[in-house]
């Protein structure tokens, strides 16, 4: 079964293969905060409390059906990940390593349009919270999933590294392994000034 995605105004579109290990749950880091104030509407992103929810799969299991060439990238910072965007209108789609070797993507929820009860289906219900101490609103820690995510996600690394499946992403060019849009990275009092607008909504 495959689970669509979209961007808001329809132009970058595709699909998320549900077969193999998948993980979700929410990230209320400082720096997915900031990102969601980049992208001009981070209503659109953020929970209450400031979180994101996100879906990491492998990036093989991805597949951009229309609109590749509106995928844009940033970075927040020179060691960051690399954070995936349609430019058309600044819907966020997934986050990547740097190195395309770490084969992993944590793709937003709220990008997904295919129904929430088939999305519970594939994925679960979210089980872990990320950085919960950052939350603008008070969160319960999930020491346990975190712990447990953690070793997943180790798991998937391994696998597709020993399997050469880490080729099949289509973030980075197959024969380069450069990201197929060089990220813009933000300065210094770009990232500032976003991370302390946090506080003050």
């Amino acid at each position: 079964m495959k689970i669509r995605f979209r961007c808001q105004c329809g132009t970058v579109a595709g699909t998320i293969d549900t077969g193999g290990m998948s993980c979700r749950g929410s990230c209320y880091c400082l720096d997915c905060q900031a990102y969601a104030r980049f992208l001009g509407d981070p209503k659109r992103v953020l929970d209450a409390a400031g979180g994101s929810e996100i879906i990491g799969v492998g990036p093989s299991r991805v597949e951009f059906t229309t609109g590749l060439g509106h995928v844009d990238c940033m970075t927040l910072t020179n060691r960051g990940p690399y954070r995936w965007f349609a430019s058309c209108c600044r819907m966020p789609l997934g986050n990547t390593p740097r190195d395309p070797r770490a084969s992993y993507v944590s793709m937003f929820r709220c990008a997904l349009v295919s129904p929430a009860r088939e999305i519970d289906a594939m994925f679960g219900q979210p089980t872990f919270r990320f950085s919960v101490k950052n939350a603008t609103e008070p969160v319960q820690p999930t020491r346990l999933a975190m712990a447990l995510v953690i070793m997943k996600v180790v798991a998937m690394l391994v696998g597709r590294r020993v399997s050469g499946r880490w080729r099949g992403n289509p973030f980075f060019e197959a024969d380069t392994h450069l990201p197929i849009r060089m990220p813009d990275e933000l300065s210094k009092t770009s990232r500032f000034k976003l991370r302390g607008d946090i506080r003050r909504d």
